[in-house]
């Protein structure tokens, strides 16, 4: 399920945090934080669902079949939540083409939100990731638990993969 917020503007797209709903844009009075841009047509907000219970919070789910659950989630919102959304964007504003989305999220829709901006540049544009973890994340690289020849190596990796596809390069996954 889902709910748009707003009559134009700039296409957001809102996940919600673990376990998460739709209404929890409401329910977490996100939409008092955003009234202005969704009142003043600079932003359209679309929430969604999520399938964490099915996937990441499945604690005794067979990993091979959370993995795909998870997967179809996210070929589900680019292959046809996206599409839906530049519809109605391009409606609404008098565009055409595929306009940027902006994605965004807390807590584990922060990390949904970082996955697919990172896995799909070339839809969204900008990102905003409200999370916790990312302090706990640095601790863990500045105490050596993490090594940081990993995590720069798949920072550089996916920084390239954003360079590639802004520049019009031919989309190749397949030499990552």
């Amino acid at each position: 399920e889902c709910k748009v917020y707003g009559h134009k503007g700039k296409p957001v797209l809102f996940i919600p945090c673990q376990d998460g709903r739709f209404v929890d844009f409401e329910n977490f009075k996100m939409i008092d934080e955003w009234a202005k841009w969704i009142e003043e047509g600079h932003a359209m907000v679309f929430s969604i669902d999520t399938v964490d219970k099915e996937t990441w919070s499945d604690q005794y789910g067979f990993p091979a079949s959370r993995i795909n659950r998870h997967e179809r989630w996210v070929h589900y919102i680019i292959d046809e939540f996206v599409p839906f959304m530049r519809k109605m964007a391009n409606e609404r504003n008098g565009w055409t083409g595929h306009p940027g989305i902006m994605v965004f999220g807390a807590s584990m829709g922060a990390n949904h939100s970082v996955n697919l901006f990172l896995r799909f540049p070339e839809i969204f544009d900008r990102m905003l990731a409200m999370s916790g973890m990312i302090f706990i994340i640095v601790l863990l690289i500045l105490f050596g638990i993490i090594p940081v020849a990993l995590t720069a190596g798949m920072l550089y990796v996916c920084i390239q993969r954003i360079k590639e596809i802004k520049g019009g390069e031919e989309d190749d996954i397949s030499k990552y």
